[in-house]
């Protein structure tokens, strides 16, 4: 595990005013970034054998949390079923890079045959 070094003063200043130029390929003046953050799997889930369902979803559940909820898994299923492939296929048809950041999806990457 990385340190921090807690004696080291913030530094609320930076470079002020003599910040450094620096100039993009090609005399650019913006970088564009592509990055999917696939976060989708690792919810807890009865049906997992989890003992309890996740608990963070943009709708309370009104079923008993050691039960499934047919509702908030297909809030989190959308993103494997739907969401990564609409993504992909922008991306391919307009020829645009990108990066994919995955977060312990594993059983989602599996099940999904990505």
């Amino acid at each position: 595990m990385a340190t921090v070094n807690t004696t080291r003063p913030r530094d609320f200043v930076g470079y002020g005013e003599n910040y450094p130029r620096f100039t993009w390929p090609g005399g650019k003046r913006v970088a564009i970034n592509f990055a999917i953050h696939y976060e989708e799997g690792t919810e807890r889930n009865p049906l997992q054998g989890d003992s309890t369902r996740d608990s963070r979803t943009w709708v309370r559940s009104a079923r008993p949390e050691n039960e499934r909820d047919l509702m908030q898994e297909g809030e989190y299923e959308y993103g494997t079923r739907v969401g990564i492939w609409r993504l992909l296929r922008i991306f391919k048809e307009f020829n645009v890079p990108y990066s994919v950041f995955l977060s312990s999806e594993g059983r989602a990457v599996e099940d999904g045959g990505l």
